[in-house]
């Protein structure tokens, strides 16, 4: 009786476990023969985990041709640029998807120096070999696929003989591709080398969650590298690196693209973020978000660098999958690297490899899904203070500010009638001062530099018309000029590191300005309500940001000139040759002085109340 009992029991739960296990997906894997390459079989293997994610790799340059992610809906869209037939990866195109070896990115003049040998190897970047010269990606690898407890996959097998492309030694080379059931696509590169060489390898797709038919400036991206390389006009580093905090290059937080893009030489980012890490260490190093679809991709990595590529000069004439027409913009790249010119400069890390010593990288990017807070409400912006960013503390009863290194450079700010949110804090009034005795080129001269996307501010008064670059503005915070006879200070972003309180005389009276983080340029940052004026110590002059305005001139026997909207524009160096042909063009790099002494706070209440009452 016991027995017919549980028997309806047995039965529910065989039910339950059927119905299941035919709401569970199986993990696929499909080869499919894709055509034919350098006179060897090409295939197309089709990776499917559990939650329908799917990737697509071809043994032909061990390349991943789509990737299908869900969004916050579950609807799959394909994230990656690439093209649906082997053609048009065999013609030319830029290295959509790819492994990159044997040395990704650019190595100077084509040669490097091992011992006492010098390698020439292939230069087919003008003078600098790049990407290895292009061998990895156009060469048919060895593919076999795998089960096993971390997921599906491919393993691929190359290898490259001693002075292929002009490198030394036989290197033996094996990257792993393996999807997980957490949505994760991890990389896994390895090679081995019969005489000593140099090796770094990468993976080289173009990225784009909203999906590969939309442009890329709502995505925001955040990078764990308070450096970059300093690199020269070919985009080869120099040796030098080049702190980033608080500058339009900074991603150590949440930025969203569109941002900045529009400021850099060579029509968006191209530039090797050095990651805040230890050599060897696997660590989460890039965050990226899509707010529209709310897809998510987190980047975690063994190698100390990335090349952060937001696609600048991907061509219209390229036509994808699913007939898509990319252009500039379209995609982002996210190659995990050595640092560039690794091989001439000995200051950085290392990519010797020798015999009986195995290079070991990886790269593991994960695909999830941001809150829907997140992703359909964007946070307003929030103008730093002191107060967030620890420059507050107390020292024997008093309030003080921090002002540097050393205990003399901080501020007694306990009578100070300034709040706490007044003080703001950025980079560079120490290390990027103002430009004293600015110099001016022509127009025609400076087209042989500028790009015509390139940002500027333009000024005009009178007969007298200046453009300076957003670059220049940058690098000097502050141009001091004249304008029509009229002193005025060109700013893009000023913006104070330790201690922004600046002293000077006004008449008899000694005065000290706090210097504020934001332009008049960005009227979502900047909403007025703080009443304070910017001081450049050097030259005794002052700038008052207002919405759409800005007062500016020397604080000495000169009359303050007002400058609206009708006497500057943000404008793009392509509207300044077409429309002001007789502007006088900021020359870039130019040299200037740096202050040396902080000074103490003083009580700004007065002169701060005068400007507010003369502005009304």
């Amino acid at each position: 009786m016991k027995t017919l009992k549980r028997l309806p029991a047995l039965i529910l739960l065989s039910i339950l476990i059927i119905a299941l296990s035919c709401n569970t997906k199986a993990e696929a894997i499909h080869t499919e023969n894709w055509g034919e390459a350098n006179n060897k079989p090409v295939y197309l293997y089709t990776l499917t985990n559990k939650n329908g994610t799917q990737a697509k790799l071809t043994n032909y340059g061990a390349i991943l041709t789509s990737l299908l992610i869900p969004d916050k809906d579950n609807n799959f869209t394909d994230v990656v640029l690439g093209f649906d037939n082997l053609d048009q990866y065999v013609a030319d195109n830029p290295c959509f998807g790819a492994t990159i070896g044997r040395f990704a990115n650019r190595i100077r003049n084509g040669q490097f120096k091992i011992d006492s040998t010098t390698y020439n190897i292939v230069k087919n970047a003008d003078k600098h070999h790049i990407h290895g010269a292009l061998e990895f990606n156009r060469a048919v690898w060895d593919g076999s696929t795998f089960t096993n407890e971390s997921g599906i996959g491919v393993v691929f097998k190359y290898l490259s003989k001693d002075g292929s492309m002009g490198f030394p030694g036989n290197l033996d080379v094996t990257v792993t591709y393996t999807l997980t059931n957490n949505n994760d696509l991890k990389i896994d590169f390895e090679a081995t080398t019969d005489k000593t060489t140099h090796v770094n390898l990468t993976h080289h797709s173009y990225f784009n969650l909203a999906g590969t038919d939309k442009l890329i400036y709502d995505h925001k991206i955040k990078i764990d590298a308070d450096n970059i390389t300093t690199i020269d006009e070919d985009i080869v580093p120099t040796g030098e690196m080049e702190l980033v905090k608080n500058t339009d290059k900074d991603l150590t937080s949440y930025t969203r693209i569109r941002d900045h893009i529009g400021k850099f030489k060579n029509n968006g980012y191209h530039f090797c973020y050095v990651f805040n890490k230890d050599l060897k260490e696997a660590k989460k190093v890039i965050e990226v978000i899509e707010p529209e679809s709310g897809r998510t991709m987190a980047v975690t990595a063994t190698q100390p660098s990335v090349q952060f590529y937001s696609g600048n000069a991907i061509s219209e004439k390229i036509i994808g999958k699913y007939g898509v027409n990319y252009k500039p913009h379209s995609a982002f790249c996210l190659e995990t690297q050595h640092l560039p010119n690794t091989p001439n400069l000995p200051n950085f890390p290392t990519t010797l490899l020798k015999p009986n010593e195995t290079y070991k990288e990886h790269v593991i990017y994960s695909f999830g899904i941001t809150s829907e807070e997140a992703s359909t409400k964007p946070k307003k912006k929030k103008r730093p203070i002191a107060l967030e960013n620890g420059k507050f503390f107390e020292s024997d009863g008093r309030k003080m500010l921090y002002g540097g290194k050393d205990s003399i450079q901080h501020f007694d700010i306990s009578n100070s009638s300034l709040k706490d949110g007044q003080f703001h804090y950025g980079i560079g009034r120490e290390k990027f001062p103002a430009l004293l005795n600015p110099e001016f080129i022509t127009i025609k001269q400076a087209d042989t530099i500028w790009e015509d996307n390139s940002r500027f501010l333009l000024a005009h008064s009178g007969n007298d018309i200046k453009a300076y670059s957003v670059k220049d503005l940058t690098r000097h915070e502050v141009v001091n000029d004249v304008l029509n006879g009229q002193p005025i200070m060109a700013v893009y972003c000023i913006l104070a590191d330790l201690g922004a309180i600046y002293e000077r005389n006004y008449g008899d009276t000694e005065l000290t300005f706090a210097l504020s983080g934001y332009t008049y340029f960005d009227n979502d940052v900047w909403d007025g309500l703080d009443g304070f004026v910017l001081w450049d110590r050097e030259t005794e002059s002052l700038w008052w940001p207002l919405i759409g305005k800005a007062v500016s001139g020397s604080l000495k026997d000169v009359k303050l000139l007002e400058m609206d909207k009708t006497n500057w524009k943000d404008i793009t160096w392509k509207d300044i040759k077409t429309n002001y042909p007789n502007a006088q063009v900021l020359k870039s790099n130019q040299d200037f002085e740096r202050p040396t002494k902080w000074t103490k706070l003083e009580d700004v209440t007065e002169i701060k109340n005068q400007f507010i009452q003369n502005d009304n």
